[in-house]
Order: C-alpha cells, then sequence, then structure tokens
C-alpha cells in the first residue's frame, strides 16, 4: 500500500512540474496578435444578390472595404506582401482604370481587381464571387 501512495505522489508531483513547465513553454512561444482598428463594412441587405453594376463612387467604397478586409482578416495577406503587392497602388490602378465612368460592372471590377493581384495572391484563401461565376486566386500551376 506504501508504494501505491508513493507511486501516486509521485506521478502528482512530477505532473505539477511539468504542467510548469508547459505553461512557461506556452507563455514563451504564445502566438502574439496585434489588434487591428475595428471598421465598419458595409454589406447590401441581401449579401447573395449580384449586382451587375454599381456607381463610381460605390466602387471606391467596396474598394476600400476589400482594402480593410485583405489587411485584417486574409491569412495570407503577409505572404503576398513579401511578393510585393501594395494594396494601395492595387486600388489606385483599379479607380484609374474606371476613372471617367459614372457606373462600372462588377464583373469587370472583379477581373481587374484579380488582374492586378492575382501575381501575388496564390492560395485558395481568397476568391471572388461573381454571381454564378468566382474567381479563384489558387491555379493548377500553383498547387504541386
Amino acid at each position: 500500500m506504501k508504494k501505491l501512495v508513493c507511486a501516486i505522489a509521485i506521478f502528482a508531483v512530477c505532473g505539477t512540474f511539468f504542467a510548469k513547465i508547459n505553461e512557461s513553454l506556452y507563455k514563451e512561444n504564445v502566438i502574439k496578435t496585434e489588434p487591428c482598428e475595428w471598421q465598419k463594412v458595409t454589406v447590401s441587405e441581401n449579401i447573395y444578390k449580384y449586382r451587375g453594376e454599381i456607381t463610381y463612387d460605390q466602387m471606391k467604397e467596396d474598394l476600400a472595404s476589400l482594402k480593410y478586409i485583405l489587411e485584417t482578416c486574409y491569412s495570407g495577406y503577409e505572404a503576398a506582401c513579401q511578393r510585393g503587392m501594395n494594396l494601395d497602388t492595387v486600388i489606385n490602378n483599379i479607380e484609374e482604370k474606371f476613372s471617367g465612368q459614372d457606373y462600372v460592372q462588377s464583373r469587370n471590377l472583379a477581373k481587374a481587381f484579380y488582374e492586378e493581384t492575382s501575381k501575388y495572391i496564390v492560395d485558395g484563401h481568397f476568391s471572388i464571387w461573381l454571381g454564378q461565376d468566382s474567381l479563384r486566386f489558387c491555379t493548377h500551376s500553383n498547387v504541386l
């Protein structure tokens, strides 16, 4: 009986010891988080309804929301930036492409965004929904 009590006591001490070591290792290696600025992203009443045409001002608002979403939520953002993506340049290029137009076709806007960013976004964590179709940034050439 004494051996059983001693064995239990040894296991309890060892368990406590390893728990402390594990806790200190966790605190040293925990992923650091950076809080991001909260921003309201405007979404239409029916988020699944495809709107084929939007105004130039709506396009600018959508691009600002898309920039915010990419910077704060897209898991491949840092890797895309390492490949050379600069969202300010991307947004400016798209706005210049459609400047002077009162209305913009959503499909053309999505394709312009795809053309500007497809060399930087090369994973399956981001896609653009176009009504019945979608643009995916992960192609067969990216997957080995």
